[in-house]
């Protein structure tokens, strides 16, 4: 968790910089979340698709509009990734803040005590 943190926390400092182009900033977006949630989880992320992902994300009991943002943040990297769209800051940093939420809810619920 605190290494998600960190890292989400640098890619945030680096896109206010402008210094990674959008399609390596989507890419260490994901990586980090697949890193996060396969560690959490432990499950094998690295190779799992967007669709995968979001699917194993529906067996945690997600708010709605966490799964939402997910959706989203991961949905706009496959964008910029695979069919040369280029997102915007705002758009960046909505997708840094959907996943830290959703990596924050997540969190909670993974190390919860019985």
């Amino acid at each position: 968790y605190d290494e998600a943190i960190k890292d989400l926390e640098q890619l945030r400092s680096a896109n206010e910089q402008h210094t990674l182009p959008v399609k390596e900033f989507h890419t260490r977006l994901t990586n980090i979340f697949k890193n996060y949630y396969g560690r959490s989880a432990n499950r094998e992320m690295k190779s799992k698709t967007t669709n995968e992902i979001l699917t194993q994300l529906k067996t945690h009991e997600l708010r709605a509009e966490t799964q939402a943002q997910m959706s989203e943040a991961l949905r706009t990297g496959d964008a910029v990734k695979y069919a040369k769209y280029h997102s915007t800051y705002t758009e960046n940093e909505a997708a840094i803040n959907y996943l830290k939420a959703t990596v924050e809810e997540l969190e909670k619920m993974l190390t919860k005590k019985p």
